[in-house]
C-alpha cells in the first residue's frame, strides 16, 4: 500500500508540473522608475583619462513581474527586466556574459531580458519551486548577492517552523553545441543545501548548511597548483529580534573546505573563512539611530596552504 500511495503521488507531481493550462488568472506587479544623473568629472585624479570630463543623462528601468495562475496552489512566475537603458544612448552590443545579479545579458535587459521563469505548486506535502529563482540570498541581508538561478527548491511549513532544502545549477561546462570548446569531463558548479527557519512573536531565528561542488577552477594546464576542485561547505546561523522600539539582527557565516589540486604531487588548500555582523536600530517616532558591525577575513597569504578568504563571503552585494 505504501508504494502504491507513493506512486500515485508521483504521477500526481509530473501531471501537475506538464499540463497545459487551458484557463488562468493573470496577476501583475512590479516598478518603474525613470531619473536623471550629472557628474561634474568622472575621474577626481587630476591629470587623468576623463578627469575634465562631465556626463549628464536621463535612464529608466520598468521590471514586471508575471504570476500565471493555473490552479489554485498552481502558479508559473516570471520576472523581466524592460527597457533598463539611458535615453537615447548607444545600445550595447549582443554578448553572452550575463549582467550582474540577472539572468539575462546587459543587451537584453536594454531591450527584454527575463530573470525568472518557475513554477510555484502548494502541493500537499510542502512547496515546491521549479525553474529559474532567486538565489544566493538568506536569513539578513549580510552575505546575499541576490542572483536568479536554476533551482529545485522545497519548503514544509511545520507550524512555527519550515524546512527548507534546495539543489542549484550554478554553471553547466559540459559538452554542448554552444560550449564545443568543453576540454573537462567535468567542470560543473552545483549547489545543496538545507535550512531551517523558526519564526516566534517578536524574534526569528534559523540555520543554513550549504555544500558548493565548484569544478569551474579545473583547466587543461599541467603546470602544479592551476587546476583545481574547489570544494567547502558553509554554515549560516542568524536571528532577528524586536525590543520595543529596538530591532536587533545579526548573522555568521562560516566557510570550511578544500582546494582539491588535480596535479600529481600538488599540495590541497584548506579552506576556513569567516564573516558576520550585527545590527541595532532603535526608532522614536520620526528619527532613528543604530549601529553596524560587520566583520570579513581576508587572506593572510595567498602563497600558504590555508585559503581565508572566499568571493561570497563577504558583506554581499545586496
Amino acid at each position: 500500500m505504501k508504494r502504491f500511495w507513493l506512486v500515485l503521488l508521483s504521477l500526481g507531481l509530473f501531471t501537475a508540473f506538464n499540463t497545459s493550462a487551458f484557463a488562468v488568472d493573470v496577476k501583475l506587479s512590479g516598478s518603474y522608475f525613470a531619473a536623471g544623473a550629472y557628474v561634474d568629472k568622472l575621474n577626481v585624479v587630476k591629470n587623468q583619462a576623463h578627469s575634465e570630463q562631465s556626463t549628464a543623462l536621463y535612464f529608466q528601468k520598468l521590471q514586471l513581474r508575471t504570476d500565471f495562475v493555473v490552479a489554485p496552489g498552481l502558479s508559473l512566475v516570471t520576472r523581466a527586466n524592460i527597457m533598463e537603458r539611458s535615453w537615447g544612448a548607444a545600445r550595447s552590443a549582443p554578448g553572452t556574459t550575463l549582467d550582474t545579479g540577472s539572468s539575462a545579458t546587459r543587451a537584453e535587459n536594454e531591450n527584454i531580458g527575463f530573470d525568472y521563469a518557475y513554477i510555484h505548486y502548494n502541493s500537499p506535502i510542502g512547496i515546491w519551486m521549479i525553474g529559474y529563482q532567486n538565489d544566493h540570498y538568506f536569513g539578513t541581508i549580510f552575505g546575499d548577492s541576490s542572483t536568479p538561478e536554476g533551482r529545485i527548491t522545497y519548503i514544509l511549513p511545520v507550524g512555527n517552523f519550515k524546512i527548507l532544502a534546495a539543489i542549484v545549477k550554478i554553471s553547466e561546462n559540459s559538452y554542448s553545441a554552444v560550449n564545443s570548446a568543453s576540454t573537462q569531463t567535468d567542470s560543473d558548479f552545483n549547489e545543496y543545501g538545507v535550512a531551517g527557519i523558526y519564526s516566534g512573536k517578536n524574534w526569528e531565528a534559523g540555520l543554513l548548511y550549504l555544500y558548493y561542488d565548484n569544478k569551474t577552477t579545473r583547466t587543461t594546464s599541467t603546470l602544479p597548483n592551476v587546476s583545481y576542485k574547489n570544494k567547502f561547505q558553509t554554515l549560516q546561523p542568524y536571528v532577528k529580534a524586536k525590543f520595543g522600539p529596538v530591532s536587533v539582527q545579526a548573522e555568521l557565516n562560516y566557510y570550511f573546505g578544500k582546494n582539491e589540486y588535480d596535479a600529481a604531487g600538488s599540495t590541497d588548500k584548506d579552506i576556513s573563512s569567516l564573516a558576520g555582523f550585527i545590527d541595532v536600530l532603535g526608532t522614536f517616532g520620526q528619527f532613528y539611530i543604530g549601529a553596524t558591525f560587520a566583520y570579513v577575513q581576508g587572506d593572510d597569504d595567498a602563497n600558504d596552504s590555508k585559503v581565508h578568504s572566499i568571493a561570497n563571503g563577504g558583506g554581499g552585494r545586496d
